[in-house]
């Protein structure tokens, strides 16, 4: 087909079919097929989360058995803790303990124990323990009353050493030079206690 044999009206009509063709094809280019490649990137990028989703999913299942020992090295942790806190008879045990603490500072002398007060932990808020507070009273050293708070504090997690006053002792009947050097303390120590 020779397209300059053709008449003038074929030629109008052929070149308008050709046009109206390429209004439709650019149509169904822009209309149908970007449509259909939006479709498939969002596809596409909803496997990619799924896929990071699974990933998470099986890094969790394969570190089940590292998380449930970490569980049961802190249960372990716990029950240790636990264990070193005040239980049974709560006077006893504190002026038990705190003998003990005090045959290594031999130099302090501790005569007087107070009842124990209990009740909720005031040391941390909505704390799951109780406490117990004692307050004693005694006589010493600064740098071996110094050593006995520090002991106190730094080694026993659950104790705490609350309003801790120091003002010099009153000296002896003979005003012996050891007694003038010593200082009169007064301190209360709270205790959690070990849930039953």
């Amino acid at each position: 087909m020779n397209f300059k044999k053709l008449s003038k009206e074929k030629k109008n009509q052929l070149v308008l079919v050709g046009l109206v063709t390429l209004v439709l094809m650019v149509g169904l280019g822009y209309g149908l097929i970007r449509f259909q490649l939006g479709y498939v990137k969002a596809l596409e990028a909803r496997k990619v989360e799924a896929d990071k989703s699974f990933k998470r999913m099986m890094n969790a299942i394969q570190s089940t058995d590292a998380i449930e020992a970490q569980l049961n090295a802190s249960i372990k942790d716990l029950e240790t803790q636990e264990n070193a806190m005040v239980s049974g008879d709560k006077f006893a045990w504190l002026v038990t303990t705190l003998k003990g603490i005090l045959r290594q500072h031999p130099k302090l002398d501790v005569p007087d124990y107070s009842t124990i007060l209990e009740g909720e932990c005031s040391l941390l808020a909505k704390f799951p323990y109780s406490q117990v507070t004692i307050s004693i009273k005694g006589s010493g050293h600064y740098h071996d009353i110094g050593r006995f708070v520090a002991e106190l504090e730094n080694d026993r997690p659950h104790f705490r050493v609350l309003n801790l006053e120091v003002e010099p002792a009153q000296p002896g009947p003979h005003g012996e030079k050891d007694q003038v050097e010593k200082l009169s303390f007064k301190l209360s120590v709270a205790a959690l206690v070990k849930p039953s």
